[in-house]
C-alpha cells in the first residue's frame, strides 16, 4: 500500500502517468466473505484501471501490457511476475523488496532476519529479471531491527520504508540518472516460504532462538 500511494504522489505531481493497479484477488475475509484488500480499495477510490487476475501468468499479461506501460513497479506481489511482462519493460521493471539484497531473496525475507538475529534488514529497489530476486539494484535503506519487534510489526515499518525508497528514487532512475548495480552472488541466503512447521517451538534450542521464532512467526504462520 504505501507503494502504491508513493506512485499516487509522483503522479499528482505529473512525475509518472499511473496507467493501472494489479492486484491479488478478494480473499475470504472476516466470517468467510469476500473481502478487498486496501491496494484495491485505494486503486477503485482514486478512479485507476484495476485488474486481479488469478494467477499473473504469460496469459494474463496481455491485458497489463494492453494499459500500454512505460514501467512496471510491484511489492510483495506474491507471485513471480512473468518474463513476458520484464521483458516489455526493457528494464524499466522495478521491485520493491524487503531485505538488504543479496540476503533474503525469497518470499519470507523479514521473518528469516528475525530468525537469523540479524541486527538489521531494509528495504531493496531492484530492476525486475526472470530470476527471483537477482536483478541490479538501484538503491537501498537500512533499519535497524528493534528488540522485540515482530515480522507483522516489522513488515509493516519496511512497507511504509519503501514507498518513501520508491518516491525519492523511482524518477532518478527512470530518468537515466541513477545506474543499478550487479547484486553480489557470493552474499545471497534464501528466504523460502513458511510454512506451519515453521511456527512448531523446538525446545532444544536456545531461549534465544526460541523468542526470535516467536517474533519471526506472528502474525502468520503462528
Amino acid at each position: 500500500m504505501p507503494s502504491l500511494d508513493a506512485l499516487v504522489a509522483m503522479a499528482s505531481r505529473d512525475e509518472v502517468a499511473l496507467v493501472g493497479v494489479v492486484t491479488q484477488p478478494d480473499r475470504p475475509g472476516d466470517r468467510g466473505r469476500l473481502a478487498p484488500s486496501p491496494v484495491k480499495e485505494r486503486a477503485v477510490a482514486l478512479g485507476i484501471a484495476l485488474l486481479q487476475p488469478v494467477l499473473l501468468n504469460s496469459e494474463a499479461a496481455t491485458p497489463v501490457l494492453e494499459l500500454r506501460p512505460d514501467a512496471l513497479v510491484w511489492a510483495a506481489y506474491g507471485n513471480l511476475i512473468p518474463r513476458r511482462l520484464i521483458d516489455a519493460a526493457d528494464g524499466r521493471a522495478i521491485n520493491v523488496h524487503a531485505s538488504l539484497l543479496p540476503r533474503w531473496r525469497g518470499a519470507s525475507p523479514v521473518a528469516h532476519a528475525i530468525l537469523a538475529g540479524d541486527a538489521e534488514t531494509g528495504i531493496t529497489l531492484m530492476q525486475g529479471t526472470a530470476g527471483l530476486d537477482r536483478g541490479p539494484i538501484i538503491a537501498s535503506a537500512r533499519t535497524e531491527i528493534a528488540a522485540g519487534e515482530t515480522a507483522g510489526e516489522l513488515t509493516m515499518r519496511l512497507a511504509q520504508l519503501g514507498g518513501a525508497l520508491l518516491e525519492r528514487e523511482l524518477g532518478p532512475f527512470l530518468a537515466g540518472r541513477k545506474t543499478a548495480v550487479p547484486q553480489d552472488e557470493a552474499a545471497a541466503s534464501w528466504a523460502p516460504k513458511l510454512t506451519s512447521a515453521d511456527g512448531e517451538l523446538r525446545f532444544t534450542e536456545a531461549a534465544e532462538a526460541l523468542e526470535r521464532r516467536i517474533r519471526a512467526m506472528t502474525p502468520a504462520p503462528g
